[in-house]
């Protein structure tokens, strides 16, 4: 594995720090705790929301963007909670395939004309091992594409020394699948 790609799945946190970052939580409501959250997700410069669930957070994002009826790029192996806000949003789902060894995508694994045909794209940092964050930002930016990624298995993982969730103009994450 490449040293600059910290995977946080399974969880590589001791319950010290579990325990720190729920009471980060509930402290949250009276702007304590950030400090502790901060260290696990990219807080600078982002507004932010706590959600009940993941999928609750992705519909925000989608209905936040704007993206109802259109199509965005996910890659092959996600995760089947996407379906109901696909369904919903009518947002028709670009498949693409993903590396046998990751199972994430890769910038150079997207066909052009399926970047040309989307609205979006869905990074998944799968088993909390950090994508290309940077790489994808750059593919996004490039093609207008709203860039949200998926960090619920990767709470505080790193690439480059950079938090994931940190390039994505959305970012979801999940306290309760790594604690």
């Amino acid at each position: 594995m490449d040293a600059d790609r910290v995977a946080w799945w399974p969880p590589m946190m001791t319950t010290r720090e579990r325990l720190r970052l729920s009471e980060a939580f509930s402290r949250l409501g009276n702007g304590a705790g950030l400090e502790v959250l901060a260290a696990h997700v990219p807080l600078i410069d982002r507004s932010w929301m706590l959600t009940t669930y993941g999928k609750g957070a992705f519909e925000l994002a989608v209905r936040e963007a704007g993206l109802a009826g259109t199509r965005m790029i996910v890659p092959a192996f996600i995760a089947h909670d996407f379906v109901g806000v696909f369904h919903k949003y009518d947002i028709t789902p670009l498949f693409v395939d993903v590396d046998p060894l990751t199972y994430e995508m890769t910038v150079d694994g997207i066909d052009p004309v399926v970047l040309s045909s989307a609205a979006s794209l869905v990074l998944l940092h799968t088993f909390g091992l950090p994508a290309d964050g940077k790489g994808f930002r750059a593919l996004c930016d490039g093609h207008g594409l709203v860039l949200i990624e998926d960090c619920a298995r990767a709470l505080g993982g790193r690439m480059d020394g950079e938090l994931v969730g940190s390039h994505g103009d959305y970012a979801v994450f999940s306290l309760a699948k790594v604690a």
